[in-house]
């Protein structure tokens, strides 16, 4: 009455492909057992967890808070989440995560599979009857078989013969029996460590090959050892913030800092000799370096003068996790002749770090460049703390031109953070300003210079213009006559410009896309019957700024310029 009436039966199914090792269930069903998605990993834990399933879903899905502008199939190779797709390996996690007393996963892939490696090897030792080889003996051998599949960049499978060479080299060649260097490798196949399909074998995950390879460098080998990429190889592809291309011991370097035993200060003043980028990956991981060192190492990881391609997302790697110190070598950044690849990483690092930047930021208005002052005013925009109102009110008389690639002048960058910001005291500071600039251009005429045109576009681009734009629309016809007289006078000019070098061709374009902006933004009739005649002329530069206007009229033009017969 007591038999069981069902049994079930667990087995791995790569341990039976072998035809002869066949289970032969016959009509028996078999359910093979797929990797969890996101909903099942989800439930899972919060069965497990409760009410710390959030904390603990949240660490998941991050990527070793090192946050830089990577591929997807990079942020998969170094993602939690994907590991947790194994119910073996979530469980695991759980486990590291119920036993930590900082109820957190460490970020360090080092620490975090030292604890994860002795979990899995814990629980192997309850549910194996056989005698077990001894824990470092299999810490090693996987340690130099990770190490060789890395430095030889072989493909994630590999033949079991080739395993078993680089795992026991000295044992294979004086001929001893290799039965036992087999079993490691069942063992750590049971351990998830690995995965064996045939004859061939790869790492269960790249974070774990990647962990045992530094096992293998911390016991056998040195930094020395292991060449320095060139630098033409770390560049990333040209474009925005630059970036730093993966070295294939990048992350292997950052799991050894998480499992130095002795002093990790001094691991780090090596390292910063050997990859600078490297120590901020190592900070960001959350290994306790000392604050003396990071203060002594970080002129080095933000260095003015060091490689273009790194020190940009360093820098976004330390702001994202708040390190202070960085600040001010940050800050040193926005000087750099490289805008696009070092500046624009420095203004985004800046930015991250918000509020703790701010009086680093006021300081540097004080620079003698208005490259400088024009980097600063834009970030502190972008932060919108108040404290910096009074020092940027200051600069609304800075007539000089410091904006990279729009020739603006300081004073109009300061007037868009400004409305950025948005107190009562910064939007009164800009109506003011905006009068004076208003009362120069009607009495200029139709004289009126590029500056003064470009201020008033660069106020109508902001997004939220309700306030500065009420006094353009409080201007009487007078304003639209005066923009009609500049087109006239700019029709006068284009006729001519055959006459004309290409840099002030170039000058004459942007001018017309400007006036273009303006006009189309204020929607007066006689200004778009002239603009329309200056279609004629400068067709793409006013069919583009008709284009990214929403109101009616601006459409209705666009439809009459691009209707009419072409030539």
């Amino acid at each position: 009455m007591d038999a069981p009436k069902r049994v079930v039966i667990t087995c791995r199914s790569n341990d039976y492909l072998d035809p002869s090792q066949s289970l032969k269930l016959q009509n028996i069903p078999v359910v093979s057992v797929d990797d969890l998605n996101k909903e099942q990993i989800e439930r899972f834990v919060q069965n497990y967890l409760g009410d710390k399933a959030d904390t603990f879903m949240s660490r998941l899905g991050k990527t070793m808070k090192v946050h830089e502008r990577v591929s997807d199939d990079e942020k998969n190779a170094h993602s939690l989440s994907v590991l947790a797709r194994n119910p073996y390996f979530l469980r695991a996690l759980i486990y590291l995560f119920q036993d930590s007393s900082e109820t957190d996963l460490p970020y360090n892939v080092g620490t975090l599979f030292q604890r994860l490696s002795s979990a899995l090897w814990a629980r192997e030792q309850k549910r194996s009857p056989q005698r077990l080889p001894e824990f470092s003996d299999v810490e090693r051998a996987f340690g130099r078989l990770a190490f060789s599949m890395i430095d030889e960049e072989t493909p994630f499978d590999v033949s079991q013969a080739y395993a078993l060479k680089k795992m026991f080299p000295s044992r294979l060649r004086f001929g001893m029996h290799n039965e036992r260097a087999k079993q490691i490798l069942q063992v750590g196949e049971h351990c998830n460590f690995i995965l064996i399909s045939g004859d061939q074998v790869r790492f269960y995950h790249q974070l774990i090959q990647e962990y045992f390879a530094s096992l293998e460098l911390k016991y056998q080998r040195t930094l020395k050892e292991l060449p320095k990429p060139q630098q033409d190889s770390l560049a990333g592809p040209y474009g925005l913030y630059g970036t730093r291309s993966s070295y294939k011991w990048d992350e292997v370097i950052v799991s050894l800092a998480g499992i130095t035993t002795k002093n990790v200060d001094d691991f780090v003043k090596t390292l910063v000799n050997y990859d600078p980028y490297l120590v901020a990956k190592v900070i960001a991981s959350g290994v306790q370096v000392s604050h003396g060192v990071r203060e002594a190492v970080m002129p080095e990881i933000i260095k003015y003068d060091g490689p273009y391609y790194a020190v940009g997302v360093s820098a976004r790697i330390l702001a994202e996790i708040g390190e202070s110190t960085a600040i001010p070598h940050v800050v040193k950044l926005l000087s750099h002749h490289n805008f696009m690849r070092v500046v624009i990483g420095a203004k985004d690092a800046l930015r991250i770090y918000g509020s703790q930047a701010v009086p680093a930021l006021i300081e540097e208005l004080k620079s003698s460049s208005p490259y400088v002052r024009a980097n600063c005013v834009y970030v502190l925009g972008e932060i919108g703390d108040a404290r910096a109102v009074p020092h940027l009110i200051g600069l609304l008389s800075d007539r000089e031109h410091g904006v990279y690639g729009i020739d603006l002048r300081v004073c109009d960058a300061v007037a868009r953070a400004l409305l950025s910001i948005a107190t009562p005291e910064a939007k009164t500071a800009v109506l003011t300003w905006q009068r004076d600039l208003i009362t120069t251009i009607l009495s200029q005429g139709k004289d009126v210079d590029d500056d003064a045109l470009r201020s008033i576009d660069a106020l109508i681009a902001v997004k939220d213009h309700k306030t500065h734009f009420a006094l353009l629309e409080l201007l009487d016809d007078n304003f639209h006559l005066i923009l009609v007289q500049i087109i006239h006078h700019l029709i006068q000019v284009i006729q001519d410009e055959s006459n004309q070098e290409y840099k002030e061709i170039s000058r004459l374009n942007a001018r017309v896309r400007v006036l273009a902006s303006i006009i189309v933004k204020l929607s007066n009739p006689i200004s778009l019957h002239s603009l329309e005649l200056l279609s004629d002329y400068k067709y793409f530069e006013v069919r583009d700024a008709l284009t990214y206007s929403e109101t009616p009229e601006a459409k209705a033009l666009l439809e009459v310029i691009e209707n009419r017969p072409k030539g």
